[in-house]
């Protein structure tokens, strides 16, 4: 088929696209479409499928996939690029925007309150002397032996030990975090040099 012909057959068919892509639109709930649009993308397919089409009905059935897929797909041709369009008509560059996001000053709330309670951790680990609480800290910190069993069954200790050493290792972490409250600002405390 060539183009001139491909030509009359996509004009021979506008009434009935007309008729049909609003129908389409509406069946798939894609208001933001528009029939000029997608009418438009379509004589664009068939432009470059015109290999493809050596008659009338491969041409209109080339034209019935097109429009159906595309309205119904959501990320479909026609959809990214009135998506696109939509959300630039609605933009205008003097909106005043908002720097921050709430959502996301709750995340960096969320990660400083976390970076904040593993530098008082390092810190606790840091001070220590006491060689044995700095294995119990490495295994409950760095092995992930966060319970007392298995921290028993590891240390190869009585499992009642091995709850005591974790409750022992909350508490000290706890103490040592009420008195880093208290002087915020002396990273050197309790012997840190």
């Amino acid at each position: 088929m060539s183009k001139a012909e491909l030509d009359l057959f996509f004009l021979s068919q506008m009434d009935k696209m007309k008729e049909i892509i609003p129908k389409t639109i509406s069946k798939y709930k894609k208001f933001h479409l528009e029939t000029d649009v997608v009418i438009a993308e379509t004589y664009i397919h068939l432009i470059n499928k015109i290999d493809l089409i050596h008659d009338e009905s491969i041409a209109k059935s080339f034209l019935i996939t097109f429009i159906q897929r595309n309205i119904m797909w959501e990320f479909s041709q026609i959809n990214k690029k009135e998506t696109v369009n939509n959300f630039t008509d609605d933009w205008q560059p003097n909106e005043q925007v908002d720097d921050i996001d709430d959502a996301l000053l709750d995340k960096i709330n969320i990660e400083n309150w976390y970076n904040e309670k593993r530098a008082i951790c390092e810190l606790y680990r840091m001070q220590e002397k006491d060689k044995y609480k700095c294995i119990i800290y490495d295994c409950y910190f760095h092995k992930g032996l966060t319970k007392g069993v298995a921290l028993a069954k590891h240390l190869r200790v009585n499992k009642d030990y091995g709850c005591s050493y974790v409750k022992q290792l909350k508490l000290d972490l706890f103490n040592f975090y009420l008195a880093y409250k208290d002087k915020p600002n002396n990273i050197y405390y309790k012997g840190i040099i």
